[in-house]
């Protein structure tokens, strides 16, 4: 039967009959990044932004959870929904945990930045553990990356699952309102 459901009552190329549909897509990038396979990564991203797509109808700089397609009507590059949709939330951990790599873990923070960025320069600053925590990342082609916490060398590992290096950041280090300043130098 073609109409069981709630899905095949849906127009063919709408939500989730047979639509781009964007959450799954951002966790295959989430996979590349955590993968170590940043490059792969930011190629699949680009594609996901909706200010890459030549017909689009939500905003811009938002994204949507799907992208519509049905020949029949007319519909090409539509959006169900717009502003905070659940792959706008995938969309900020992505660019939180994996395009500038802070992992919070009840041991610390982990500090994975990807091996391949679409900047040179780069800076966030979020909330974490009670402290005001900043990351810049500065690429001066150096061919070393080196990671320096409130202006002191810290030690960096191997991640194999990463496939690069990487600092973890324990809890002790945090405490309610300092400030915790993390550079990263390639």
């Amino acid at each position: 039967y073609k109409k069981v459901g709630r899905i095949g009552e849906l127009p063919a190329g709408t939500a989730e009959n047979a639509a781009t549909y964007i959450h799954a897509s951002l966790f295959a990038v989430m996979a590349l990044f955590k993968m170590g396979e940043s490059e792969k990564g930011w190629q699949q991203l680009k594609k996901l932004f909706p200010f890459t797509h030549e017909n689009i109808t939500s905003t811009p700089y938002v994204m949507p959870n799907s992208y519509c397609r049905n020949i029949e009507w007319g519909i090409d590059g539509y959006s169900m929904s717009d502003w905070h949709t659940g792959s706008g939330a995938v969309l900020l951990r992505i660019i939180t945990e994996f395009v500038f790599g802070i992992q919070v873990n009840t041991s610390g923070v982990k500090i994975a930045f990807p091996k391949t960025t679409v900047f040179k320069k780069g800076k966030i600053t979020l909330p974490i553990k009670e402290c005001v925590f900043i990351l810049e990342y500065d690429d001066t082609d150096s061919g070393k990356r080196l990671f320096e916490v409130n202006g002191e060398i810290v030690k960096s590992e191997y991640d194999d699952e990463f496939k690069g290096l990487i600092t973890n950041l324990p809890n002790e280090i945090f405490k309610k309102g300092k400030q915790i300043k993390v550079n990263i130098t390639d």
